[in-house]
């Protein structure tokens, strides 16, 4: 069910994290890395660690955690795991907990990338937030809310510092290294641990590696009190984006059903019981050579229609036509709406889902937020029966069910609008 809700995101390099506030805060993590990731969570002492504090994310999967109001803890990223399925204990090469993939209540073994946050509530949506590198390094991450207010700056360390650790600093597995130490690691004194006489602002300075991280990654904790450009605090504005959302989709079935030729509410009630919504979040960062890396394969939506709200200028979306492709100019305040392969499957492919792909830019970073509307998964995608004649527009679409269309998509890479050749009647050309 759709309610009102305070929302804003937050944008990491590797995974994204997404926070809804209703009654408790929803947070969405996406794994946006190339390689799969085992996020560990850990409550801060007296607040509950979601999901046993860990488990396994695939490349471009996402999970969702349900933390209550005023919930405060830390998320970061293991990599290099490898767990016995039945027992759940194995290793990380970064960020292990005790051998579990479950963390419960054992924190990450530096170095490791570390997000910590205390949340506000709806009522008073006043919230913190850090990337920290004071226990090392394992991941790039960014933290970026988009529809915050005062505060809402960016938190991030978005540079791979494993490429330029100091050598004192390394750490490898396997001859590769996977990590860069904290000196406070490394050297194990009280003046690089900021513990013992060091343990105050006032004795406890930047070092010369302190520094470093700083210069590579200035918008992230680089020691124990570098409060000052690390700590974001953030007052989030009130937004209904659920709710508008959906009356803007159902605005938009009306508007098709109609064109179908069936009623207003026809589309709608297709859906099944309720009109879904799944939200992705990607972050683009500059890219020095664009005309070498795509940020997202040409593609069509599995989704009955795609909103993509403008929140900036920067050109990254293009959509195919004919040979080329056309890049979709922002209109601040717009949305943009992709007609998904579903609607292509009940309109008997008058209305054709749109191949399109996302750039990168040379200049600077982009986010995407993408909200899909899909029906319910056992909703059939063939043409609705207005749309078919037997003259003039015979059925050129099977009736498929939405879960088993879903699941051949997720099986095939990325290649165009290929994957719509399951929906098709096959034709006998003889």
């Amino acid at each position: 069910m759709s309610t009102s809700s305070q929302q804003f995101h937050f944008f990491l390099l590797c995974m994204i994290i997404s926070l809804s506030i209703t009654d408790g805060t929803e947070l969405i993590i996406v794994n946006n890395c190339k390689d799969s990731i085992w996020p560990g969570i850990l409550g801060t002492a007296g607040h509950v660690t979601p999901r046993e504090g860990g488990f396994l994310l695939l490349s471009g999967e996402q999970t969702v955690l349900q933390v209550p109001d005023k919930w405060s803890g830390r998320i970061w990223p293991r990599q290099g795991c490898c767990f016995d399925e039945t027992t759940g204990r194995g290793s990380c090469q970064t960020g292990d907990c005790a051998g579990l993939l479950q963390c419960r209540g054992v924190g990450g073994v530096p170095p490791a990338t570390l997000v910590e946050m205390t949340l506000g509530t709806s009522k008073s949506a006043l919230h913190y937030y850090d990337v920290s590198l004071v226990d090392g390094f394992n991941v790039p991450v960014s933290m970026m809310p988009v529809g915050g207010g005062a505060g809402c700056g960016v938190a991030a360390c978005e540079t791979n510092l494993n490429v330029c650790c100091p050598s004192t600093l390394v750490l490898k597995r396997q001859g590769k290294v996977v990590g860069c130490k904290s000196a406070c690691l490394a050297a194990k004194t009280d003046r690089y641990c900021c513990t013992g006489e060091y343990a105050n602002p006032k004795s406890c300075r930047p070092t010369v590696f302190s520094h470093l991280f700083k210069a590579i990654c200035p918008k992230a904790y680089s020691f124990a009190f570098d409060d000052a450009s690390g700590l974001k605090t953030c007052k989030a504005s009130r937004t209904r984006v659920i709710n508008r959302n959906t009356k803007l989709a159902e605005e938009i079935f009306a508007n098709l059903s109609l064109l179908m030729g069936v009623d207003k509410d026809a589309l709608k009630r297709l859906h099944g019981k309720i009109v879904k919504q799944a939200i992705r979040m990607k972050y683009y960062p500059a890219c020095s050579r664009p005309d070498l890396v795509l940020g997202v394969s040409p593609h069509s939506d599995t989704s009955t229609v795609t909103l993509l709200p403008q929140d900036d200028d920067i050109n990254g979306l293009q959509i195919r036509h004919r040979e080329g492709w056309v890049p979709v100019k922002p209109i601040p305040n717009a949305i943009v709406m992709n007609i998904g392969d579903v609607i292509e499957g009940w309109s008997n492919g008058v209305y054709k889902s749109i191949e399109h792909r996302a750039v990168t830019n040379v200049t600077a970073a982009r986010m995407s937020i993408a909200t899909f509307v899909i029906p319910d998964d056992d909703v059939e995608l063939g043409p609705v029966e207005t749309m078919v004649d037997d003259y003039n527009r015979p059925k050129m679409y099977k009736a498929i069910k939405y879960a088993d269309y879903l699941r051949h998509t997720l099986s095939k890479k990325m290649d165009g609008k290929a994957t719509t050749e399951l929906l098709k009647v096959e034709i006998d050309s003889s």
